[in-house]
């Protein structure tokens, strides 16, 4: 009987490491498969602080003029306040978003900037 058990452990030891060497190698080729890491490549716009400034100066044009730039008329008795502005100065694009405690409006802004002063060209009604 002890051969008979001795023999039943080799036989299971036989295959947990047949399983286990399976298992690493399944595991090694898929992980083979993987792509490589590659480093992230940042990317960035030329000349930033110009843009910096650029933003800004729209920015404070839209605010600064927004009772002639909004395309609706404020309802009772309020005045439009610009509540955000995103600007995009590759493609000189804003779009505003503006409420005047009753109503909201947003508009989409095209404008040239010549480095020192904002001129919109076109406005119109966003969705």
């Amino acid at each position: 009987m002890n051969s008979t058990n001795d023999y039943t452990i080799t036989i299971i030891t036989i295959i947990v490491i047949g399983v286990a060497t399976f298992l690493s190698v399944r595991h090694y080729i898929e992980y083979k498969k993987q792509p490589e890491h590659v480093q992230p490549v940042m990317v960035t716009q030329p000349n930033t602080s110009v843009n910096v400034k650029e933003s800004a100066a729209v920015e404070s044009y839209i605010k600064t003029h927004i009772t002639t730039i909004a395309l609706d008329q404020p309802v009772l008795g309020g005045h439009w306040t610009v509540t955000s502005v995103t600007t995009d100065t590759i493609t000189k694009t804003a779009v505003v978003t503006y409420e005047d405690g009753h109503i909201q409006g947003k508009a989409n802004i095209t404008y040239t900037f010549d480095g020192a002063t904002v001129t919109i060209t076109k406005t119109e009604k966003a969705s």
